[in-house]
């Protein structure tokens, strides 16, 4: 009678340990998940501010001036419920890629608090005495503002902007850089 009941006790024991631990990861792992980092980026997020730059394009009439440009600045949201570590923008353009900076300063990457926003500096565009815009566009690198070369655009400019962070899903956004128009999404 007792082996039976050692039996029958040692089995549900066993059942108990296996149900435990299933809580225990499964939990982990869904918890885990549901808090995890969340960043967004839109095109409805975009900030055009006021600022000067410096050119440095050999050739160019303004090289080594310093003009008043444009600032196109995305926001970056991290709506997760932690924070998200080493999180940097890079453009594509062509086949060039190249890491841009955060308006908080000449830095490459930040980390967004859980529920916080902060601003990359996308591409500035050079404006004449007249307060227009010109078809002469800067892009940052991620030393910042300093040294940059002049691109002229003819025509819109189809430009990946990928923000990446060490514990949440990358996100992407296509648009077209327009100097005289701003940016627009990228409809195919």
């Amino acid at each position: 009678m007792w082996e039976r009941v050692l039996a029958t006790n040692g089995f549900w024991f066993a059942v108990g340990i296996v149900v435990g631990l299933g809580i225990e990861f499964g939990g982990t792992f869904f918890f885990d998940w549901r808090r995890r980092a969340r960043l967004t980026l839109s095109l409805e997020r975009i900030w055009p501010v006021s600022s000067d730059a410096t050119v440095l394009s050999r050739g160019h009439p303004l090289h080594g001036k310093t003009v008043p440009i444009t600032v196109y600045r995305f926001r970056v949201s991290n709506n997760g419920r932690r924070r998200a570590h080493n999180v940097r923008g890079t453009l594509e353009f062509g086949n060039i890629e190249r890491r841009i900076c955060w308006y908080e300063g000449n830095i490459s990457s930040i980390t967004l608090n859980a529920y916080d926003h902060s601003y990359l500096d996308v591409y500035g565009v050079i404006v004449n005495p007249q307060g227009k815009p010109t078809n002469d566009v800067l892009m940052p690198t991620e030393n910042g503002w300093s040294n940059l070369p002049v691109m002229t655009l003819t025509a819109p400019f189809e430009v990946r902007l990928r923000v990446t962070a060490a514990n949440a899903r990358r996100i992407e956004i296509n648009f077209y850089i327009d100097p005289t128009r701003g940016c627009s999404p990228v409809t195919r």
